[in-house]
């Protein structure tokens, strides 16, 4: 091994193995015409099966260190670092996760290279030497274009369900490497973060966007209260997850986390229905890698239905009480 495009993953984040399939699929197509292996770098147990799945989505090799100790972000980012210090990726992935994050700016002072945050997407120069990272910016109203320079190791961080799985051909599993940190006694950093207590928060909503093979969203053509809770049994008689657009977070009509767009979270579903969403760029930032687009808009120019698979130009609230007889 060495220098290559490495993508960080831990079993903090086991239940969600899409987002790591979907992070290895982007790296390997950046890795295409270079010649740069895409390194999976794993902390934590995993079995022979999430191992394969790895080789499966776009790793050419796999390199895991058997975590011993209670998990933190403090030795996590050791462990990363004395690996960066080793290898010399050429650039490291994380998911944008709490562990990902805290490791990637411990890494990004530790190693003193540059790290590009919240990416919702990553491409090459037309050169094809260096990676441009894409990401919200001033208060989500633009999408910033970030080029690192004078960084031998790039880090970034990508937002969660941004880029889509694929399924490698050709791809034959070998032998997985490990990489054995010093015991914690030679840890020479040990000790300057303790975890005094922990408890599990209260009254927060576990949604679960990844499992969800369809995902309905709603906009400002939902006027009020009483459409949005049509809305809602719909999706709930359909057993989809529901979101919408930052425009109903503001109003108070969904809460922050069913924020579906650039400033909130990215979906990927197999079949993504809008009902009067007018189409924003902030919004088709967050659902560009759903597979199937469905829109439903009373304006026939709505900016969606460029955006569309398939265009229904009607009221929603109408279509939405059509759907209902159905149940």
């Amino acid at each position: 091994m060495g220098k290559g495009i490495w993508v960080y993953f831990d079993d903090t984040d086991i239940n969600n193995a899409q987002n790591t399939y979907g992070i290895l699929g982007k790296a390997l197509a950046l890795s295409r015409n270079l010649e740069s292996p895409v390194i999976a770098f794993g902390i934590g147990k995993f079995n022979e099966d999430e191992i394969a799945d790895l080789y499966m989505h776009g790793a050419n090799e796999v390199l895991l260190n058997n975590f011993q100790v209670n998990p933190s972000g403090e030795e996590y980012a050791w462990i990363v670092d004395q690996v960066v210090s080793r290898y010399k990726p050429d650039l490291m992935i994380f998911p944008s996760t709490e562990m990902g994050k805290e490791i990637s700016a411990r890494l990004s002072i530790t190693q003193k290279v540059g790290l590009t945050a919240d990416c919702i997407d990553i491409t090459r120069t037309q050169a094809g030497n260096n990676y441009i990272y894409s990401r919200a910016a001033i208060n989500s109203s633009i999408i910033a274009q970030i080029e690192c320079v004078n960084s031998n190791t790039e880090l970034c961080t990508v937002k969660e369900n941004i880029f889509n799985s694929l399924i490698a051909l050709c791809k034959s599993k070998s032998d997985v490497k490990y990489y054995e940190r010093p015991t914690v006694s030679q840890h020479i950093h040990k000790g300057k973060v303790e975890l005094i207590s922990q408890r599990a928060a209260e009254g927060i909503e576990t949604i679960d966007f990844t499992s969800s093979k369809v995902v309905l969203g709603a906009g400002r053509g939902l006027q009020n209260l009483e459409e949005f809770n049509l809305f809602i049994e719909v999706a709930k008689k359909s057993n989809c997850e529901y979101g919408g657009t930052r425009a109903l977070v503001e109003s108070g009509i969904i809460k922050k986390n069913r924020q579906i767009g650039q400033s909130g979270i990215s979906i990927c579903p197999d079949i993504y229905v809008a009902f009067g969403i007018s189409g924003a760029t902030q919004h088709i930032a967050g659902i560009k890698e759903s597979k199937v687009v469905v829109a439903v808009n009373i304006q026939p120019d709505a900016p969606i239905f460029k955006y569309a698979n398939y265009a229904i130009v009607s009221d929603a609230v109408s279509i939405l009480n059509q759907m209902t007889c159905n149940y």
